[in-house]
This record gives C-alpha cells, structure tokens and sequence, in this order.
C-alpha cells in the first residue's frame, strides 16, 4: 500500500482493485476489502477512534 500511494499517480478504483488482488491473503478478505466504500471507511476510522479512544486514551490521536 506504501508503494502505491507514494507516487505522483492518483489513486482511483481500479488501481486499488488491482492492488487487492495482489495481495497474499485469502479470497474471503479480498472479498471483503472490495466491498469497502469511502463512506463505510469513514464510519469505520471514527468506530476504531472512538474504541481507541476508550480503551488507550494516551494513545489516541484525533481523526476527522
């Protein structure tokens, strides 16, 4: 992922389905990671934040 988002290409759709693919992980979280949306992924950040924030506050920074 490091490699994909460190270049001056923008990152669209289908260069992340294509990054999924090559992963070496198993059909059933590719599936899963295809299925996330921006809007799903920001729910998620600001769920994860929130359990962070409860169970490590020192540890916790903000997220938007």
């Amino acid at each position: 992922l490091k490699a994909l988002t460190r270049t001056n290409q923008a990152i669209t759709e289908s260069s992340i389905k294509e990054f999924i693919e090559t992963l070496n992980v198993g059909e059933e979280i590719k599936k899963e990671l295809r299925e996330i949306t921006p809007q799903l992924y920001r729910h998620l950040k600001r769920y994860l934040f929130k359990v962070k924030k409860e169970t490590e506050p020192e540890r916790a920074l903000y997220i938007n």
